[in-house]
């Protein structure tokens, strides 16, 4: 229909019959990655390092980063060279935020990249300062889902397992700790070790990236 509104569905922003070929969640992960070779591991690492630096050189952040540093493009060009980037830190963060408010330009994503795919936005815990947003895209939230499976399926959790969430409440832990289609039941009190006054600072930019995304959603135990 003409003039009607593109709705960037979650379950169509994604291959995944791809992803999971790419990172295999358990149990496929225990008869895949996790028996390959050392050689076959390396080669792996060696390719998604080359993507992730040919990534680098794309966002704003990295490109100035590196280049005070003086490496150019074409500098880094395996894991070898790994010791040569210069790691950063949250001021780095900070000032990236203050360069290009209020989202920064660290990400690599920004909230309008949300008309052609869900986005979800949370915040750090806000401890030695003001809330830093964070944009997570489908393939973020995926693969860190794999990872976190893959680390429960090692420690011996089998689905149906009833798991206790017992990190403090806030905007980020809350959220990010809850697995999707986990029983997880948290064990929190409520209270969140950020001010409200932080809160409050974070809720215009939480408002807005929520829209896209479907909102980050917390839910306290019965």
């Amino acid at each position: 229909m003409e003039g009607e509104t593109h709705v960037p569905w979650y379950p169509s922003a994604l291959d995944f019959d791809a992803l999971h070929r790419d990172y295999p969640p358990p149990p496929d992960y225990f008869r895949t990655t996790r028996v390959i070779s050392r050689d076959e591991l390396r080669a792996k690492q060696e390719t998604r390092f080359a993507k992730t630096i040919e990534r680098g050189w794309e966002i704003p952040f990295f490109q100035r980063h590196w280049k005070n540093a003086g490496i150019a493009p074409g500098d880094i060009r395996g894991l070898d060279d790994l010791a040569r980037i210069p790691p950063y830190t949250v001021f780095d963060i900070r000032d990236s935020i203050a360069r290009a408010p209020p989202f920064g330009d660290f990400m690599g994503l920004s909230p309008a990249d949300g008309k052609r795919m869900p986005l979800v936005f949370h915040t750090s815990g806000g401890t030695t300062g003001t809330p830093r947003p964070m944009l997570y895209s489908p393939q973020d939230r995926q693969v860190m889902g794999i990872l976190g499976g893959r680390r429960f399926a090692m420690a011996g959790v089998k689905p149906g397992d009833l798991v206790m969430i017992t990190y403090a409440a806030g905007l980020w832990n809350g959220a990010i700790a809850k697995p999707g289609r986990a029983n997880a039941r948290p064990a929190w009190s409520g209270v969140s070790t950020t001010s409200s006054g932080r809160q409050v600072n974070a809720r215009p930019a939480s408002v807005i990236a929520s829209w896209a995304s479907g909102g980050v959603r917390q839910r306290r135990a019965p």
